[in-house]
């Protein structure tokens, strides 16, 4: 029974973050990878940023050679640099 409850959340929280935009720091290796991979399989919009461009693009290819991603975005740039990107975005929100 647990099985099924744990389903069920699964596929509501696939169905909350249909369509939703999601920045994903760290996103050319590791974790901040597989989170983007799994982001793009419910169908958010993405925003991915890492420091090594060429493996971000490798994330990139990826994730819209396999799901339907309708946006995405890449940001290659230092830690310190993503900061100030999103300090600006949340006083534009």
């Amino acid at each position: 029974m647990k099985v099924d409850f744990a389903l069920r959340l699964h596929y509501t929280v696939a169905e909350v973050l249909k369509g939703q935009v999601a920045w994903v720091t760290g996103a050319s290796s590791g974790i901040g990878k597989h989170v983007a991979y799994e982001l793009a399989r419910v169908g958010c919009k993405l925003v991915l940023s890492a420091r090594s461009t060429a493996e971000l693009e490798k994330v990139r290819t990826h994730c819209l050679s396999l799901y339907t991603v309708h946006s995405l975005c890449l940001i290659s740039c230092l830690v310190s640099v993503e900061r100030t990107l999103l300090q600006m975005l949340l006083k534009q929100i």
